[in-house]
């Protein structure tokens, strides 16, 4: 009788200690699973950290060589201060040897812009900076100047007049409407929202035309390249593209004649055969003898009735470069944007 409850008891012992064993055993492997799913966790969130980490280092290389397109850029702008007239085939504004894919350590750099050929309207690449004063300023042109731009650009008659009249009354420093049949003032925009009133000072950046009556995104992309802030409000009649041509005053034909007389022999904008306005006040003059018009030519009359108010300049103060940054395989890019004066200083910088 003792032998058998001795047996029961180590029976009973023995099942205990191998349920305690399968407990322990069954702890473990739940342990170990735990720590192995923190472990991917872990070894997830960290390869995720060096993913990002590399990316920002990318990043910040491209932004510096970015910047390395902006400065050879800027020297190039400094070496033209004393010029008298800037033109399109000066080294700041057609410089492919300069500004094309430009090595600079595991990366390179490409300052460049487009520019739309007159005759097919197709965009053509160059290499170099844009002179602000080839377009027009909305802070200093007229309601009429503004009107024909948008017109040049393809807005109809009365939405190019009345999104001139709003521009006008956004900078006026007062709150009446400036004209009768358009324009916009605090009373319109207190009704959007959320709303907001006009600023009635100067743009201080370009974007900021989003904000006034009768511009959208999609005519502000198309209006951007021809519009400024920057400069006295003259336009370069050596680089000014058509639309700003007849923003001035000129017919499309006179346009067309400036720019025909422009590019030269070889009809290309940017080559060594470029014809140069040196002298705003005879640009008329010059264009007459060239194309052979006597005075009583309407076309002339009207160009030059245009350059005898004072709106022509034949040189700039202020330049756009773009420099486009790669590095290594990356097939993204780093585009720095920003405006400069010819003294070098950086007006404006906006990067993506």
């Amino acid at each position: 009788m003792h032998a058998t409850t001795v047996n029961r008891n180590r029976t009973t012992i023995g099942r205990l200690a191998g349920a305690r064993r399968s407990s322990i055993l069954l702890i473990a492997l739940w342990s170990i699973f735990l720590l192995s799913v923190f472990a991917v966790i872990l070894g997830t969130g960290v390869r995720q950290n060096i993913v990002l980490v590399r990316w920002l280092d990318e990043r910040c290389k491209g932004r510096l060589i970015a910047e390395a397109g902006i400065r050879r850029a800027c020297i190039e702008i400094q070496r033209h201060t004393k010029d008298q007239f800037h033109t399109l085939s000066q080294a700041w504004a057609n410089n492919p040897a300069e500004f094309k894919d430009v090595s600079v350590g595991e990366g390179s750099f490409s300052v460049t812009y487009t520019r739309r050929r007159p005759d097919t309207a197709q965009e053509e690449q160059y290499y170099g900076c844009v002179d602000e004063e080839s377009k027009v300023n909305v802070n200093k042109a007229s309601a009429a100047v503004l009107t024909r731009l948008f017109a040049a650009l393809g807005l109809d008659d009365v939405p190019a007049q009345d999104l001139a009249a709003a521009i006008v009354d956004w900078r006026d420093a007062d709150s009446q409407l400036s004209s009768t049949s358009g324009g916009a003032e605090d009373s319109y925009y207190r009704m959007l929202s959320p709303g907001y009133e006009a600023k009635d000072a100067d743009f201080e950046i370009p974007e900021e035309l989003l904000l006034v009556k009768g511009m959208d995104e999609k005519l502000f992309e198309e209006v951007r390249k021809y519009i400024t802030i920057y400069g006295t409000g003259k336009v370069n009649i050596n680089t000014a593209p058509k639309p700003v041509l007849v923003a001035l005053g000129s017919s499309e034909v006179m346009a067309d004649r400036i720019i025909a007389y422009r590019n030269g022999k070889d009809a290309t904008a940017g080559s060594s055969d470029d014809n140069i306005f040196e002298n705003p006040v005879t640009c008329a003059e010059v264009l007459a003898t060239y194309y052979n018009t006597s005075d009583s030519d309407p076309e002339y009359i009207k160009f030059k009735t245009a350059a005898d108010q004072g709106g022509i300049a034949v040189k700039s103060t202020h330049f756009s470069i773009t420099s486009i940054a790669g590095f290594g395989r990356r097939t993204d890019r780093v585009v720095t944007t920003c405006v400069v004066d010819l003294a070098g200083r950086i007006l404006y910088w906006k990067e993506s």
